[in-house]
């Protein structure tokens, strides 16, 4: 499975956990919290599960809003990191 392909349905709390671990060190735990689930409502994301394309824009629009706090190539280091532990079911 490569990085940009997702199971086809996941748990929103898991992909929201996932990203909020990930993107917390660079943004704060709050912050991580807040932005993601903030932009997951903006996406129309569902719960109690959410669609590997509504989980693909989720990261990517988190990864694009990292870019202000870490730069454009950190932020695609994390949303790598992101998409292989959801592939891995969570384990990064």
């Amino acid at each position: 499975m490569s990085p940009t392909s997702l199971p086809s349905s996941l748990p929103t709390a898991h992909v929201v956990e996932t990203i909020r671990v990930a993107i917390a060190p660079f943004v704060g735990d709050t912050m991580a919290r807040a932005s993601t689930e903030a932009l997951g409502r903006k996406l129309g994301v569902g719960v109690p599960l959410m669609t590997d394309h509504q989980a693909l824009a989720l990261v990517e629009k988190v990864s694009q809003g990292l870019n202000v706090f870490i730069g454009r190539d950190r932020a695609g280091q994390v949303q790598g990191e992101i998409l292989r532990a959801l592939n891995d079911g969570g384990r990064a």
